[in-house]
């Protein structure tokens, strides 16, 4: 909080030293209004301050710390035994509290958590506490020596959840060698499930492997090429009188189509067959679909509801 030390000099300095004796630790805050929340009297507190109204300083927002007074018909009558923090806007209050201060910063978030503290007919249940005040800025020359406001309490240390880290340490004593390397337990252990091989080497020989197959296809499939293509010579044809009129012509024995037959059936297809769809049903556009109408009914096909389940 700040003080306004220069505009309201004598309830200030009372309330400094109040500060540095100690007097305000151990205060609870018991009042909770819907505009204020106030600090419970110190014990001897006096009733004797003067009006110290300032012009320019007034209850028009939250934050703001006034004095309390002994009776409010009266003038001439404040005390520094206890103070409130404004939560909103109070005009009625100009002029007769008087106001020496404001809560700055984040500080603000302190007084809304009093303010939402839980109430029992009207008394929070577990009243917030002030338990160390420390002046930065004692602005007066004259105020008395602080004395010790801490209030020893005992702090109870939240359990972290979560698993607790392991520190690994590999010096034992003795200097760990340039040439350490870390060996995981697919190295150490003796078990068939676990491999020390490297996935990439696996990898590569299947690649190997496919290569082969494909070379060693390439190879059967030109070498069914050269018996198929392979000139016959005129002689041969001549010399074979029982040749039929169409093997003269094409220059290929009836012993040769039978090579030939039997190394083409050995050459597997790779023409795939034609996927059979229902035309009825919503798929992607496959140009190998044949829509005659044959396969279905145009008016069947219009009137086709498709169902969303």
């Amino acid at each position: 909080m700040e003080i306004w030390a220069k505009e309201i000099p004598i309830t200030t300095k009372s309330f400094l030293q109040n500060c540095l004796d100690g007097k305000y630790t151990g205060q609870t805050f018991p009042t909770i209004l819907p505009n204020l929340v106030q600090l419970e009297p110190i014990d001897g507190a006096d009733y004797h301050f003067k009006d110290e109204f300032h012009s320019r300083i007034r209850f028009n927002r939250k934050g703001l710390l006034g004095f309390l007074k002994e009776n409010e018909d009266f003038k001439n009558n404040h005390t520094t035994g206890s103070f409130f923090v404004t939560l909103t806007d109070i005009p009625q209050y100009n002029n007769k509290y008087i106001i020496f201060g404001k809560v700055v910063g984040d500080s603000f978030y302190n007084v809304m958590k009093i303010r939402d503290s839980e109430l029992k007919d009207g008394i929070p249940i577990y009243p917030a506490k002030i338990t160390n005040i420390k002046v930065n800025i004692q602005y007066f020359e004259d105020l008395a020596e602080p004395v010790s406001q801490e209030i020893q309490e005992p702090v109870l240390k939240k359990a972290k959840k979560g698993k607790g880290k392991v520190k690994l340490n590999y010096d034992d004593g003795e200097e760990v060698a340039d040439n350490f390397v870390m060996k995981s337990a697919h190295e150490l252990l003796n078990d068939r499930k676990l491999s020390n091989k490297l996935y990439v080497e696996k990898a590569n020989k299947a690649i190997e492997s496919e290569v082969e197959l494909r070379l060693e296809t390439d190879s059967v499939e030109r070498r069914n090429i050269e018996h198929t293509d392979r000139d016959i010579s005129p002689e041969k044809v001549t010399s074979n009188n029982s040749s039929s009129p169409e093997e003269v012509n094409t220059g290929v024995t009836s012993a040769e189509k039978s090579t030939t037959q039997s190394v083409s059936i050995a050459i597997p297809s790779t023409r795939k067959s034609p996927v059979a769809r229902d035309p009825t049903l919503d798929s992607d556009y496959d140009p190998n679909l044949d829509f005659s109408d044959e396969e279905f009914d145009p008016v069947k096909l219009h009137n086709h509801k498709f169902i969303v389940s």
